[in-house]
């Protein structure tokens, strides 16, 4: 009788070190796999630093600006859309560059002439008025929160930045405008009116100290 040869097997067995080959990919993978997974935390601790690192950027680039009424104003960024209720306050805004932030003056300015081609308005003005074109900033003195108090609550009211401003000496007048500049994103150009000035006062004094006493 003839013996049967055994069927061959349908695959080859691996070879040892095969295995051993394919055991260490797949065993890198895996290390691969738990690398990637155990870096999420990483990188989201990465991404919550910088996040704080932006907030304390832009919290130290904040600048603070002090009324006359004593109100503190943080100013994180310049005001873009500023109305003007006092003349002095917009004759200094145009000599500080600001007056493209400019989107109203008084019923009463006539200097520079430029401004009139600004939109007028009045603290007898119905506060709708003034939301209508949405001021981010209103300029006023201390006669007009002194004698329209609830006109510059309203204001507070819906959210409008009203800041209180009138110089009564030469270092108030520095301070002044160096606030205006702040205010406006134009603080180099203030500090530059402030020097100049300082400059001028300067030449007068040491003139007047050449002129004898009688």
């Amino acid at each position: 009788m003839r013996m049967l040869k055994p069927n061959k097997p349908i695959s080859k067995p691996l070879r040892q070190g095969g295995a051993k080959a394919q055991a260490g990919g797949f065993m890198t993978k895996v290390a691969g796999t738990a690398t990637r997974v155990a870096g999420i935390p990483s990188l989201l601790m990465v991404l919550a630093v910088l996040v704080c690192l932006v907030f304390l950027s832009q919290a130290s680039a904040a600048v603070q600006v002090i009324d006359h009424k004593g109100r503190t104003i943080k100013v994180t960024s310049p005001f873009k859309r500023i109305i003007s209720l006092y003349g002095a306050h917009t004759e200094n805004l145009f000599y500080l560059g600001a007056d493209a932030r400019i989107i109203g003056v008084s019923v009463n300015d006539t200097y520079p002439e430029q401004v009139e081609n600004k939109e007028r308005f009045s603290y007898h003005d119905d506060p709708e008025k003034f939301l209508a074109v949405q001021p981010d900033l209103v300029l006023i003195r201390p006669m007009i929160e002194n004698g329209y108090p609830q006109f510059v609550r309203q204001l507070q009211s819906y959210g409008i930045t009203v800041v209180s401003f009138q110089p009564a000496s030469i270092d108030e007048m520095y301070a002044y405008w160096l606030n205006l500049g702040r205010l406006t994103g134009q603080t180099k150009a203030a500090e530059s009116l402030v020097s100049g000035f300082k400059s001028a006062v300067g030449r007068i004094k040491a003139r007047t100290l050449e002129i004898p006493v009688k």
